[in-house]
């Protein structure tokens, strides 16, 4: 099993990072992707975020390029 964890001290952004990302994994069409699971995190106060991934077919490369993101 691969599961994707997010985690933070500050369970908001865990939740904003989830809100985001996973919408965009599930769109893809390259993964399955599971129900999420909140789980607080074991070193004390924030949030850990599980989710199961699993490939949706054959394994594809994917890559961003650097010159995609604006930084200005």
């Amino acid at each position: 099993m691969v599961q994707l964890r997010i985690m933070h001290d500050d369970p908001d952004k865990v939740r904003a990072v989830a809100e985001l990302l996973l919408p965009l994994m599930r769109a893809s069409g390259l993964l399955h992707v599971g129900d999420e699971t909140e789980l607080p995190n074991r070193r004390g106060g924030g949030l850990r975020l599980v989710v199961e991934v699993t490939p949706a077919g054959p394994p594809v490369r994917v890559r961003a390029d650097a010159g995609d993101a604006s930084t200005s």
